[in-house]
């Protein structure tokens, strides 16, 4: 069981090690009529938009 932890992780680590560098995104947060809101938008954004409306109604 040790072995198999151990490779996994060794794994982990070489995924991460591997992975490339990923911008950092612009983030503006704020109110509106008491309903908080976040925006992240990407250095290299190419004007694709998805919205996510969680909790609501």
């Amino acid at each position: 069981m040790k072995l198999v932890l151990h490779r996994f992780a060794i794994l982990l680590v070489a995924i991460f090690l591997h992975s490339p560098n990923i911008d950092a995104a612009k983030v503006d947060k704020g109110e509106i009529a008491g309903a908080k809101f976040m925006v992240a938008a990407p250095e290299q954004w190419q004007g694709r938009l998805v919205i996510i409306a969680h909790g609501y109604r």
